[in-house]
C-alpha cells in the first residue's frame, strides 16, 4: 500500500503534515507502506506523478484543494482520495502550554493495522514458567516490547524456557555455593572470638 500526503508550505497543512511525518516515521511505518510527502509549492505535481514509478492508492489532500482534487480523479480515477484539515486535531496541555496532537497519523496506523493478517505467538513468562498462546495483528506484533520473549511456535518457546530454567539452576547452584563459603567464613571468625 502506498500513501501520499500533499501539503502546502505556509498553511496549517504543512504542520499537520509534519506532525503527521513525525509520528508515522516513529513507529516504523515505512516497513509496512509506502510514504510519500509532497510540497505542492515546491513541486509541479502532475509532473511528479507522471514520473512517478509508485504511484499512491490513496492520497491524503487538504480540504480546499479543490483543482489538485480535481485533476487526480480526471487522471487518475483508481486513486483514492481523502481530505483532512485542521478539525482534525486535538488539543492537550502541553511543556509549552497548549499542543496539538493530530489524528491523521492515527487514522492512518488504524488503516494499516485493519489491512494486516492476525497472528498468533506464543509468550513466554520465565518466573512463573508458563507459556501463553495469544493473538495480534501482524502490525501490533512487530511493535511488541523488546525485553519479552515471543516465539511463533510453542516449541521454540518450550525450548527456550529449557535454557533459560538450565542457566537458572546452575547460578543457583553456583549462589549456593557461595553462600555456603560465606557460612564456613563467619563461622571461623565466630570460632576465633569465642
Amino acid at each position: 500500500m502506498n500513501i501520499m500526503i500533499l501539503f502546502r508550505s505556509r498553511e496549517k497543512s504543512n504542520s499537520i503534515c509534519s506532525a503527521t511525518k513525525h509520528e508515522l516515521l516513529q513507529n516504523n511505518m515505512n516497513k509496512y507502506i509506502g510514504l510519500d510527502f509532497v510540497n505542492l509549492d515546491k513541486r509541479n505535481f502532475s509532473k511528479y506523478m507522471l514520473t512517478s514509478e509508485n504511484k499512491p492508492d490513496k492520497i491524503y489532500i487538504w480540504h480546499d484543494e479543490e483543482i489538485t482534487m480535481e485533476w487526480i480523479k480526471t487522471n487518475y480515477p483508481e486513486i483514492i482520495i481523502q481530505t483532512y484539515s485542521e478539525a482534525e486535531r486535538e488539543k492537550r496541555e502541553g511543556w509549552h502550554g497548549y499542543d496539538y496532537k493530530y489524528k491523521l497519523a492515527e487514522q492512518i496506523i488504524s488503516e494499516v493495522k485493519a489491512t494486516t493478517g492476525i497472528v498468533e505467538y506464543y509468550e513466554a513468562n520465565v518466573l512463573w514458567g508458563e507459556i501463553k498462546k495469544k493473538k495480534t495483528t501482524e502490525f501490533d506484533y512487530h511493535r511488541l516490547p523488546s525485553n519479552g520473549h515471543y516465539f511463533l511456535t510453542k516449541e521454540e518457546g518450550i525450548n527456550f524456557l529449557k535454557t533459560e530454567m538450565r542457566i537458572n539452576i546452575e547460578k543457583s547452584k553456583h549462589c549456593i555455593e557461595n553462600e555456603k563459603a560465606k557460612i564456613e567464613k563467619y563461622e571461623k571468625i565466630l570460632k576465633i572470638w569465642s
